[in-house]
């Protein structure tokens, strides 16, 4: 059974300074990501047998609390069978055809 992270604050979060992917409990496979004074949300998860990474956005504009209902949501996902990766770009496809056939 995989290794439970403790479950952060956001105080403590802020804390961490040394650059790296940093598990911050709550929602299993999530991770704050530390890159100089760079900061962003990263989901983890298995899906279909591939290790995958998801970016959840910055930390400056996605909340600790948002970051996981978001991670939450693309559990969920992945239990029921979506490839929450392959639904984003099938709804980029779509957008990007769809502003095609308004400029023709």
């Amino acid at each position: 059974m995989p290794k439970k992270a403790k479950e952060l604050t956001n105080l403590e979060i802020k804390k961490i300074k040394n650059d790296g992917v940093h598990a911050v409990g709550g929602v299993m496979g999530l991770y704050i990501r530390i890159i100089g004074n760079s900061r962003a949300w990263v989901f983890r998860a298995n899906i279909d047998g591939k290790g995958r990474n998801m970016g959840l956005g910055s930390c400056e504009l996605v909340t600790l609390a948002e970051a996981r209902e978001k991670a939450r949501e693309l559990h969920k996902q992945i239990r029921d069978g979506l490839n929450p990766i392959e639904e984003k770009r099938t709804k980029k496809a779509r957008a990007a055809c769809f502003t095609n056939e308004q400029t023709e």
